[in-house]
């Protein structure tokens, strides 16, 4: 139970840390939504045309189930922030020691985004390969000429 003003403080206090990871967390969470919906916009386009191009629109499903796991796991980090603030206010408003609970719920949020964030820079790195094999074929099939300019 809350029994001053100074336990409501320090409560507030140590729930700081926590929101600023759900802000940043957020920040990233819409990053990956645009990236995830630039996907699916691509093979939309893809699939409306008369011929389609199966190996593209296989690097576009591998890319768009890699940003959904990135959106799922950024959001489970999200929970676990919020469960955190959670059981760091409950703990104090009903006297309840839970020594364990608030630092393992935080250091899983953070796994989580770290695990998030190894699959946001597969999503790089898969985008990158398939611009460069692109960037190839344009080379191969251009004239001399083309390529100075």
């Amino acid at each position: 139970m809350f029994h001053s003003v100074t336990d409501v403080t320090h409560a507030m206090q140590t729930a700081v840390a926590p929101v600023f990871l759900i802000m940043g967390a957020g920040t990233l969470l819409a990053s990956m939504s645009v990236r995830f919906g630039r996907v699916i916009d691509r093979a939309r386009v893809l699939m409306d045309r008369g011929q389609l191009d199966w190996s593209e629109l296989r690097v576009l499903h591998r890319r768009a189930r890699l940003l959904r796991l990135t959106i799922i796991l950024n959001s489970a980090s999200i929970f676990c922030v919020a469960l955190t603030i959670f059981v760091i206010f409950g703990s104090l408003l009903f006297s309840l020691d839970l020594p364990v609970v608030v630092p393992t719920l935080f250091s899983l949020s953070v796994a989580l985004m770290i695990a998030a964030l190894g699959f946001f820079i597969k999503d790089f790195a898969i985008s990158l390969r398939v611009f460069e094999a692109q960037l190839a074929a344009c080379k191969s099939t251009s004239s001399p000429t083309e390529q100075l300019s």
